[in-house]
């Protein structure tokens, strides 16, 4: 008898679970309403599974027959049960975020930092997912630390591949250290914390799909959609740091300074 599991929703569920726990946490100890804290958590996850659908579907139209996708429900039900885009997530949790907590009078800056960890958490635990079966798979590759699948519906099986997925994991979860360091030991944490999450994610993202292997993920030109969104997200960061801080000085900016404290 075998026994067939889920593992990317299983994957994804576990972080979640981890994530939702450390925020829950991160409320607790600053004596924030939890109860507003779910609110957002609410808002934040309708919106983002809308949103990654949302881009999943735009990247995939070359593919997809307009026609029979309105008037053959197997064919609909094949794209809207898989396939999801992280940075239409990212996007879509983040305004539906912003717009939810505008309706409900809930200050979001006082929310947003406590969980920008549990979404590093949630997305390196969900690359784990990727990696168990397959999807979002690495380029060729006969170096250390190869992946082989036999069974993959997604990726070639028998195989020597790049674990990009495994890779990717392993930053993320590095971020979700670096931002609960920050948020314990920084003051101003709403916009650093954005900040560090966007620019460090954004750059790792644009080198690591160089080693994707899989090309159902949308292309402008040379550049993945991914890459193109990676490159805007970093551009926009780094104008909002000058706009903001110019006047200031580096010197001030309070994640450098705590780094020359404690170096």
């Amino acid at each position: 008898m075998s026994i067939f599991i889920p593992y990317y929703g299983v994957m994804i569920l576990t972080g979640l679970v981890v994530g939702m726990s450390i925020g829950l946490l991160l409320c607790k100890k600053d004596k924030k309403d939890i109860n507003d804290s779910i609110l957002l958590v609410s808002f934040t996850g309708l919106g983002a599974i809308i949103g990654a659908k949302l881009l999943f579907l735009i990247v995939s139209l070359p593919e997809i027959n307009i026609r029979r996708f309105f008037t053959d429900y197997k064919y609909f039900s094949t794209y809207m049960q898989g396939g999801f885009v992280f940075y239409g997530g990212l996007i879509g949790g983040l305004m539906s975020c912003f717009f939810g907590a505008r309706a409900t009078k809930v200050n979001m800056k006082d929310y947003l930092p406590i969980g920008m960890p549990g979404v590093a958490i949630a997305h390196g635990f969900g690359r784990l997912g990727c990696h168990l079966v397959g999807c979002c798979y690495g380029i060729k590759y006969d170096g250390p630390f190869y992946r082989v699948y036999s069974h993959s519906p997604f990726a070639p099986n028998h195989v020597h591949l790049f674990p990009v997925q495994k890779v990717e994991a392993l930053f993320e979860f590095f971020i979700a250290l670096l931002l609960l360091y920050v948020y314990l030991k920084v003051t101003t944490k709403y916009d650093v914390m954005i900040m560090i999450y966007l620019l460090s994610y954004s750059i790792i993202r644009f080198i690591l799909e160089f080693f994707r292997g899989d090309a159902v993920r949308g292309f402008v030109g040379y550049l993945s959609t991914s890459q193109v969104i990676s490159l805007l997200l970093v551009l926009i960061v780094l104008f909002y740091y000058l706009k903001k801080y110019k006047k200031r000085g580096i010197g001030n900016y309070e994640v450098y300074s705590m780094w020359k404290r404690n170096r």
